[in-house]
């Protein structure tokens, strides 16, 4: 494919012109006029009296039901409620969820009034078909002079530390050698901007299915040449713009708005040229600007027939909210006109009672004629005046048809089909006596109100995820890439340090809505009543410990609305366990040394009745031995003595015998020692 030359100006701008003339066409045309009538109605400007003199009393259906719808929406989002979340990629990223779901709550309710932001959207949605706001980047410095005297060195070394600190002026004093000057102090005041549109600044072509359709989108707002200046746009451009440009000045929609509160309308207060206000435009769009043959989106300012600058980017800044969606249509239905014609029957149905009541009061009279002495004494109705009459019959009253008995429940009827159209009813609002009679039960009264808020909680489930999500998102992906300086949070109490440009590039958010009567109540008891379960129930009560208690508690005060849980309680986790008392650690102290004392008698009593127990059972050990032994020695002594006897006995026995075979031979001997002795002789 052949590679085609980059677009100049002039032909982006003439890309450009068909797409933004059927917007404009349509915005100042249908789309205004539409709005106008819807505004009148809201101030109650309309319907007009069909005849002077009659009853100019205005039934205010448009504005009730818009400001109930409104008010339940903006207490649904209030910053007290989580509907809005970033969702954890895994468990280790539950806290980094939390803590950029607590900094992005803060830009968008602190930093930019979250509430009145919300409820100015709304309002427009509501009234206009679509509440637009623009989400970007601002980055604003801000420089203030500032003159010093009489430092040294060192102070003013101090002073130019600050890197917000620029010196553009130093003198020195010859004679005391002090430093004076000026310096200039740039604050840097960036941050995310979130700006409602009024409905006739945003220009989108009319036949579109969604914003993400739209080939452009465009916001046209009034500028001066020393604003444009201001913003940075090259001079040489800015001059060349033609005063007078500026097709805001006259929008009907614009003057409409504020003809309660201004005679004229114009740039008349504004005589310089630098001052004048011009139309200025800044437009989206896909478009092939380099000749690649591949579009990308590309944001375009221009005024006239000038460029003054344009800009690849990554995707357009507006949100919108559209309370009656409708497939493929991007407007929508309009809100406040479905109850004009309530209000036109209901505004006709009363005045006829009041001028009924008029007539009845002061009713028209027949005067036969020259009945009347002075025909200005009945003229003036004074009332106890005299009227001086010639005869009896002279004036009678002129009768007056009765009031239509069904004019009365034909406004019923006209409140109950609001209702039906709407879905903002007087149960919701909590203004029907009859439903909220104590004859009733609380539980019945809860769910007739929260059957007559379906409408509303659609409406506010759209707000929710059409118009909320996309904005946290969008909020999210610019502090990322745009601050990088660490911040400070507060989550639950507890003040954190963040730094968003260390966050991860993507997340998904998640949608949580409770919206009706006594719903709060009912989650935080449902919260409590699991607690109480758990720790009945004996199976698992070991399983639900401080910190389990602590969660159950912080999602019930939570659900309520109350977000700085350390008011109530601190996180377990975080908290030292209690010290004890003086008095009782010392009481411990003692208690713990007795038991000890106790402890060790009893473990000496135990040894000491083990040790008797081995003694007695060696004593007895050794009584046995001794005994046997002892009978062993008697045995050997009676077997000794018994083996001694009977030695004796053996020994007597053997001398008896020598001393027998002694006797025996003594004989013997003697015969032959004589007869030795005989031949000696």
């Amino acid at each position: 494919m052949a590679k085609t030359k980059p677009l100049t100006d002039s032909e982006i701008l003439s890309l450009l012109k068909g797409s933004i003339s059927r917007g404009v066409k349509y915005s100042d045309t249908k789309l205004a006029t539409e709005r106008r009538k819807t505004l009148n109605y809201y101030e109650g400007k309309l319907p007009a009296p069909a005849h002077k003199g009659n009853s100019t009393y205005v039934s205010t259906d448009v504005y009730d039901t818009v400001e109930a719808m409104k008010s339940t929406l903006v207490e649904t989002f209030s910053a007290t409620s989580d509907i809005i979340s970033f969702k954890a990629k895994g468990p280790e990223d539950v806290e980094m969820a939390k803590v950029a779901t607590a900094y992005v709550k803060h830009v968008v309710y602190e930093q930019n009034d979250g509430i009145n932001l919300f409820g100015s959207v709304i309002h427009d949605g509501l009234l206009s078909r679509v509440g637009v706001c623009k989400v970007y980047w601002d980055d604003t410095k801000e420089a203030i002079d500032e003159t010093f005297e009489g430092l040294d060195d060192a102070q003013l070394g101090i002073l130019l530390e600050d890197e917000e600190v620029e010196l553009t002026e130093l003198v020195v004093d010859e004679e005391t050698g002090e430093l004076s000057g000026s310096l200039t102090r740039v604050i840097d005041r960036s941050q995310v901007r979130l700006t409602v549109l009024p409905p006739e600044e945003f220009i989108v072509q009319p036949d579109i299915k969604s914003l993400d359709d739209a080939p452009f989108i465009s916001h046209r707002t009034q500028k001066s040449k020393s604003d444009l200046l201001k913003a940075g746009f090259k001079k040489e451009l800015v001059e060349e713009l033609e005063p007078g440009n500026d097709e805001l000045e006259t929008d009907s929609e614009r003057e409409n708005r504020f003809l309660s509160v201004a005679d004229s309308f114009g740039d008349e207060d504004r005589e310089q040229e630098a001052t004048r206000l011009l139309t200025v435009y800044e437009t989206y769009g896909e478009i092939e600007m380099d000749g690649s043959g591949v579009a990308s989106m590309w944001k375009i300012v221009h005024c006239g027939q000038t460029v003054l600058d344009k800009e690849m980017v990554e995707r357009h800044p507006f949100r919108v909210f559209c309370p009656l969606t409708m497939p493929h249509s991007f407007f929508g239905g309009n809100f406040a006109a479905r109850v004009i014609p309530t209000q036109n029957a209901k505004t006709v149905l009363t005045r006829s009672i009041l001028d009924h009541a008029v007539i009845a009061n002061n009713p028209r009279y027949g005067v036969v004629k020259g009945a009347l002495t002075n025909p200005r004494e009945l003229l003036d109705n004074r009332i106890g005046g005299v009227v001086n009459v010639t005869r009896q019959d002279g004036i009678f009253p002129i009768q007056q048809a009765p009031l239509n008995p069904f004019v009365y429940q034909t406004i019923n009827m006209l409140d109950e089909n609001k209702e039906d159209v709407t879905g903002v009813s007087r149960l919701s609002q909590g203004l029907n006596k009859d439903a909220l009679s104590s004859q009733n039960a609380q539980g019945m009264v809860e769910q007739l109100i929260n059957a007559s808020m379906q409408r509303q909680k659609t409406i506010a489930r759209v707000f929710a995820t059409q118009f909320l999500a996309h904005l946290f998102l969008d909020v999210y992906r610019i502090v990322i890439s745009n601050v990088s300086a660490e911040r400070i949070v507060e989550i639950a109490g507890a003040y954190v340090p963040v730094t968003p440009s260390s966050w991860r590039r993507q997340r998904d958010v998640t949608v949580d809505m409770h919206l009706g009567y006594g719903e709060r109540d009912r989650i935080a008891a449902e919260y409590l009543e699991i607690g109480q379960l758990i720790a009945s129930d004996e199976a698992v009560k070991h399983l639900f410990g401080p910190e389990k208690h602590y969660n159950i508690f912080k999602a019930a005060l939570e659900a309520k609305g109350h977000k700085d849980i350390s008011l109530f309680l601190d996180d377990p986790t975080k908290v030292e366990p209690p010290q004890p008392d003086p008095m009782m650690q010392l009481q411990m102290q003692q208690l713990q040394t007795s038991i000890e004392i106790d402890k060790r008698k009893q473990d000496l009593a135990e040894k000491k009745t083990t040790s008797q127990i081995s003694l007695d059972e060696l004593k007895a050990d050794m009584d046995r031995r001794f005994k046997t032994l002892e009978f062993a020695l008697s045995t050997q002594e009676a077997e000794r003595k018994s083996a001694e006897t009977e030695n004796r006995i053996e020994v007597a026995q053997a001398e008896m015998q020598l001393a027998a075979e002694a006797q025996a031979k003594a004989p013997e001997e003697n015969n032959k020692a004589s007869a030795i002795i005989s031949p000696n002789g």
